[in-house]
């Protein structure tokens, strides 16, 4: 309360080079995967509409324009070793991210590599249905969608 007072305020996170606006274009799914990329889109676009300083436009009429191509995605399902008696569904997304700078015709950033893996554990009787796949999914889309915000919005 005291910070509130003093006039502190936390910066809060911005897009880069002064830019105010950010398009999404489609993501480029060559995994072979089909839900991933829009499931992906959807996410990020929730994500970057929360921030009170940034506005999303159609690519083509923002500052920026993100591009994500997603190049690898795989599942594991094995015992764990280890406790001997847990299932584990591993999911693993590989991808890079690409941001144009628009205004000026200059990549900011261009296909840095991005991975994401998740592990989720089960019992060993437990066999990997439509719903715990979906978990797992929505799990590693979570953590490739933190990745992307983070390098977005800290890189600069």
């Amino acid at each position: 309360m005291l910070a509130v007072g003093c006039g502190y305020q936390q910066e809060r996170p911005g897009l880069p080079a002064g830019a105010r606006s950010l398009g999404l274009a489609p993501v480029n799914n060559l995994t072979g995967s089909g839900e991933l990329d829009a499931r992906l889109h959807a996410l990020l676009k929730r994500r970057f509409s929360g921030h009170a300083n940034i506005r999303l436009r159609n690519p083509g009429k923002s500052d920026l324009e993100l591009r994500i191509d997603l190049t690898r995605f795989e599942t594991t399902r094995a015992l764990d070793p280890a406790l001997g008696s847990d299932r584990v569904f591993g999911y693993t997304l590989q991808g890079t991210l690409t941001l144009f700078d628009a205004r000026n015709g200059r990549t900011l950033i261009s296909r840095a590599p991005l991975s994401a893996s998740v592990r989720r554990f089960h019992a060993a009787t437990v066999v990997e249905t439509t719903a715990i796949r979906d978990e797992g999914l929505a799990d590693v889309l979570k953590a490739f969608a933190d990745q992307v915000e983070r390098r977005v919005l800290l890189a600069f």
